[in-house]
């Protein structure tokens, strides 16, 4: 779940969040997001941690809960190798985001991060992890609640999928998120998926 914060309330909310939180970390990356259909690829240049990896998360990018494939890469200097292989298999719409990023890890698996980046200015990002798709619910749950606790307004999957759109027109890409589909009766119906233009 991700939503804006003003410069303010983002200054703000580290201060409180760094005396609630268990633990904390500086987390400031470069990412390459990847405009692909079904699921989130990007590679991540982790400059505080000083190493790279590649991760994908099965979902949409308009979700909150995914199961995530990280492979950690042997050295930051694989990352221009892995680009091109991308790009050989037709994956060449990237966008390269650099980020500031602070997180703060909860005792229930839950995480806040809070994030600077070109295009989303200050936001926040919650996240939970699942081991397992019976506890999903109980993640969401969580991730709300928690919302709630700090008076955070995240964004509904179609306001997600249009910033996504907004951020994918202005790079030129050629994909467009689509969340709903009209069937055969003329009903819409949720699909959550990248509709090449």
């Amino acid at each position: 779940m991700r939503g804006f914060l003003k410069k303010k309330d983002f200054f703000e909310l580290r201060k409180r969040l760094e005396m609630d939180c268990v633990s904390f970390e500086i987390d400031h990356k470069v990412s390459y997001f990847f405009a692909v259909s079904g699921f989130i690829l990007k590679i991540n240049d982790e400059e505080a941690k000083k190493t790279a990896k590649i991760v994908m998360k099965l979902g949409h990018e308009t979700g909150s809960v995914f199961e995530e494939i990280e492979v950690n890469m042997m050295s930051k200097d694989d990352i221009e190798k892995v680009l091109k292989i991308f790009s050989a298999l037709g994956i060449n719409e990237v966008n390269k985001v650099p980020q500031l990023r602070y997180n703060y890890f909860f005792t229930n698996s839950v995480t806040i991060s809070l994030k600077h980046t070109p295009d989303f200015k200050y936001h926040f990002e919650v996240e939970g992890v699942a081991n397992s798709s019976k506890i999903v619910g109980t993640i969401k749950r969580r991730l709300m609640e928690l919302c709630g606790k700090y008076g955070l307004r995240y964004l509904s999957e179609a306001e997600m999928a249009n910033v996504i759109n907004r951020i994918n027109t202005k790079r030129g890409f050629s994909h467009k998120y689509s969340i709903y589909e009209k069937n055969d009766n003329g009903n819409e119906k949720r699909i959550g998926r990248y509709i090449k233009q």
